[in-house]
């Protein structure tokens, strides 16, 4: 029932596998695999699918919903897509809205976008989150390490944004509770 249901929903938003793939993080190769059944249902992302799809999880599991009178492409919020080059931001060099979602809400302290987990700064993409360099909004490529920097990216998954020590982290809690 979820493959066919992240299907039929996914199409409804108006989104590709890959879209659906980006709003929540994920490759789209995970995104097909779910939806042709050859992984299990991910319930530790239903709560990450929903929100992408602009649906709650009773309504995801519903076969019912939606119907006609019910739209979930007005429940969702659009990205645009990367990159993100010379985008307005303050004299620090935060954007004034994340580039990826348009949100405004954050506070001056925010590094991150808490409505898509974008970040704030055209950091450059060292896996260690700690040791990201800040660079004007225009630079491809880090000014400090030359790695390329987030805003330079058509594609950035969470997985990257995360970093590799906040993913060790993700998968040891994720393996912790497999094993009782």
């Amino acid at each position: 029932m979820f493959a066919r249901r992240l299907v039929k929903l996914r199409e409804l938003a108006g989104l590709t596998q890959a879209g659906l793939a980006d709003r929540i993080g994920v490759a789209r190769e995970t995104v097909y695999r779910w939806e042709s059944g050859k992984h299990a249902t991910p319930h530790k992302r239903m709560r990450d699918i929903c929100r992408a799809l602009g649906v709650t999880e009773e309504q995801f599991w519903n076969p019912e919903w939606p119907s006609e009178s019910d739209s979930i492409k007005q429940n969702t919020t659009r990205y645009t897509p990367g990159p993100y080059l010379e985008i307005p931001t303050n004299e620090h060099y935060m954007a004034l809205a994340c580039p990826r979602c348009g949100a405004t809400d954050f506070s001056e302290k925010a590094r991150y976008c808490r409505q898509c987990a974008y970040p704030l700064y055209n950091y450059c993409m060292h896996p260690d989150m700690e040791a990201r360099h800040v660079n004007p909004p225009d630079a491809v490529f880090c000014e400090e390490c030359a790695l390329p920097t987030f805003w330079s990216r058509e594609h950035v998954t969470l997985e990257e944004i995360l970093g590799e020590r906040a993913m060790r982290s993700v998968r040891s809690t994720e393996g912790g509770s497999r094993m009782t």
